[in-house]
């Protein structure tokens, strides 16, 4: 891992090779630029230690031009550069001993990746952006904030960390900074006791280049929360900092956040990401696979195949499959070839739970709520509008939002793939319907008895 010195030398030296090259005068650049070094970066500003009185104030008149204009060119950002000697150096850099530090149970993973980053169908548009965001070139069309979504499991997490990796990568000076809104939450608590002070915290995103924040659901309710983090998220926006975001549905779904959060949200760029399609699943179990350290040639392709179509709808579900398919392959039953009946003999608690999690999913809901009304299941999920079908359809829409927590556009596709539009209104008047028609409600709670 690289030490601080060793990334500002490697810095310094980019930036003196390009003056060198601007400057075309090696007597000037050997005298007053071969011999300074570069001993801190602090807000902004480049702190350089220079061999000699007459250096510094060379340095700091005749070519301060120069040297900015090629600091801003490599760093893609403002920057000072304040010239010392050695023995002014402790006195320049002043330490803030009591300085309030946040966040510090939160770093980006260094081994999320773009490069291990799988991509498909179902995440390329997600997986493009991020690219994009984590270039930080301007441009005249910036997404700020990118907003990714998804249900759990589906790789927000690793992007959010590939970006910050890819930003660090290209410019180590960058203040990249990856917490969740539980961690912001947690800090809010803090101000609140009176344990840190509410501007520090303000000041303290100030210096932020790049915030990178997960699960911002969390924020569900939290309206103090909500308000400190409208005006971070405000500030940095206006100052052409940028954010990225991701949660478990579109902004417009979100629940009990303020509506000033929601448009600026959904004025960014929000791209969903879907459950991988079979081929992108299979090449993920091969990705986990060889990251183990086993040939997959030791493999049958059945079992890739298999993987795909049993563990599909979540990646974290699918890396666990993996996992208990090495363990048990390993230290249980050992084998030299992994067969299909090796691997469904390794993962069946497994495909025992997803059978009784489906059990309990959309379908058990149609069925309950089809057998109340005296409907069939394709009558309930397909187009026919007349009153009693319509309103069975719309409850069963309302139950699967109230119960699972699940997108608009998941429970539209039990219903022949209807838009999240359509079905976030079934659900609002639902909803409101409860409240105003004690009928309503009466039904409501038998079903929900029924569904227990």
């Amino acid at each position: 891992m690289k030490t601080a010195v060793q990334e500002f030398t490697q810095l310094w030296n980019r930036i003196l090779s390009e003056i060198k090259t601007q400057l075309n005068d090696d007597r000037i650049f050997n005298t007053f630029f071969s011999d300074t070094e570069l001993s801190n970066v602090d807000n902004n500003t480049l702190y350089v230690i220079v061999n000699s009185r007459l250096a510094k104030q060379v340095l700091s008149s005749d070519y301060s031009e120069v040297i900015s204009k090629v600091v801003e060119n490599i760093l893609e950002s403002n920057y000072t550069v304040s010239f010392l000697l050695k023995d002014e150096v402790n006195k320049e850099i002043k330490v803030e001993e009591n300085k309030p530090s946040y966040f510090n149970e939160f770093y980006i993973k260094k081994e999320m990746t773009f490069d291990n980053f799988v991509v498909g169908d179902s995440n390329r548009e997600a997986h493009q952006a991020s690219l994009i965001v984590s270039s930080l070139k301007p441009s005249k069309w910036n997404p700020n904030p990118l907003f990714l979504y998804s249900d759990s499991g589906l790789g927000k997490t690793h992007l959010l960390n590939s970006i910050g990796n890819r930003i660090k990568e290209n410019n180590s000076l960058k203040n990249v900074v990856y917490i969740t809104a539980a961690g912001f939450f947690a800090e809010y608590v803090k101000i609140a006791t009176g344990n840190t002070a509410e501007q520090g915290l303000k000041e303290f995103f100030k210096n932020v280049d790049v915030l990178l924040i997960d699960d911002i659901q969390f924020f569900t309710g939290k309206k103090k929360s909500q308000e400190m983090f409208f005006d971070v998220f405000s500030e940095m926006i206006g100052n052409g900092k940028q954010v990225v975001i991701t949660s478990d549905r579109h902004p417009n779904e979100l629940k009990d956040i303020e509506n000033r959060l929601v448009t600026r949200f959904a004025g960014g760029l929000p791209v969903s990401i879907n459950p991988p399609d079979k081929g992108t699943s299979m090449e993920i179990a091969k990705m986990y696979i060889s990251a183990s350290g086993m040939d997959i040639n030791r493999i049958d392709p059945e079992v890739f195949s298999f993987f795909a179509e049993k563990f599909s709808k979540n990646i974290r579900e699918l890396k666990g499959a993996v996992n208990k398919l090495l363990f048990y392959t390993i230290n249980i039953k050992k084998v030299d070839h992994i067969s299909l009946s090796n691997a469904i003999e390794a993962v069946s608690d497994f495909l025992k739970a997803n059978e009784s999690n489906k059990k309990l999913s959309e379908i058990k809901i149609i069925d309950v709520v089809s057998n109340y009304y005296s409907l069939t299941p394709s009558q309930l999920t397909g187009n026919m509008r007349t009153s009693q079908i319509a309103l069975a359809r719309h409850i069963a829409m309302y139950l699967m939002r109230e119960l699972l927590d699940i997108s608009f556009d998941k429970i539209g596709e039990s219903f022949g793939g209807k838009d999240h539009s359509t079905v976030m209104s079934a659900c609002k008047n639902v909803e409101k319907g409860v409240k105003t028609n004690p009928s309503l409600e009466s039904v409501i709670k038998e079903l929900k008895e029924k569904l227990k």
